[in-house]
């Protein structure tokens, strides 16, 4: 915003130069304001080449008046988010906006709990090279490794979540059912718990927990707890909301069928 001036100074050729970039930013954020669909990464990934060269061209006129502006501001803008959730923090904390209640789609999550994570200050950079060069667990990995362990061939199972029942599918081979004939026709019984679900995830998780409380026997069932958070959009590349580090603190539930004694 500190350098929109630039883009109507007839002064120099900033403006026109820069212009057709200007607008395709500009244009694709309104048109994206009146979606109903949350502002995800793969919506705006399109705008990220415009955005460098756009920044590119704002730092290297700063560097020509001045250098030690020049270079803070590209290390603020590779180790940290500081500037981008600086004016959401500044509109934040001078009421002028709840932005808990404008987030949309995601009015019936924890709104609250996602409009505090977007604008916390991170370092993504530093938490990047901490997740390349340690080993992170996300809970779908911890799951998938603990059935390919345990399964055995002719093993079965039911999710309670539609996407994780394909993701444990594609990655254990096992046949993912969606009907059932009877308790002990699955093998493995996927409870998969979200933290801060949505409301709609919410009814889908106690529809399947009512379901098998009616049609399972559970005491044929080993309970397996598999300690590993699992908050919503902390395995997708969004920055605000991946995890760059492995979190033991949460819970993942499943059940397996026990082996039958002679």
């Amino acid at each position: 915003i500190p350098f929109l001036p630039r883009f109507f100074s007839k002064k120099n050729k900033f403006r026109q130069n820069y212009a057709l970039i200007f607008i395709a930013i500009v244009s694709t954020i309104l048109l994206l304001s009146f979606s109903d669909s949350p502002p995800l990464v793969r919506y705006l990934i399109v705008l990220f080449p415009f955005i460098c060269l756009l920044n590119g061209a704002i730092l290297s006129k700063i560097k020509q008046k001045n250098k030690v502006i020049a270079y803070s501001i590209l290390l603020l803008l590779i180790f940290t988010n500081i500037l981008a959730v600086f004016p959401l923090n500044l509109i934040k904390y001078t009421g002028l906006i709840q932005f808990s209640d404008k987030i949309g789609s995601f009015e019936d999550f924890n709104a609250t709990y996602f409009a505090d994570k977007a604008f916390k200050i991170r370092y993504h950079l530093v938490d990047y090279l901490y997740e390349i060069t340690h080993d992170y667990d996300s809970a779908s990995e911890i799951m998938v490794n603990y059935i390919n362990e345990n399964k055995k061939i002719g093993d079965t199972f039911i999710s309670s979540d539609g996407g994780t029942g394909v993701l444990l599918m594609f990655y254990t081979d096992l046949p993912y059912l969606t009907k059932i004939d009877s308790d002990e026709s699955a093998n493995w019984i996927i409870f998969w718990n979200m933290e801060y679900p949505s409301l709609k995830t919410q009814e889908q998780q106690q529809r399947f927990a009512d379901f098998i409380d009616s049609n399972f026997d559970l005491s044929k069932y080993q309970e397996i707890t598999l300690n590993i958070s699992n908050v919503r959009f902390t395995e997708t590349p969004n920055p605000i909301h991946h995890k760059y580090r492995t979190d033991r603190n949460g819970e993942v539930i499943l059940y397996h069928l026990k082996t039958k004694t002679p």
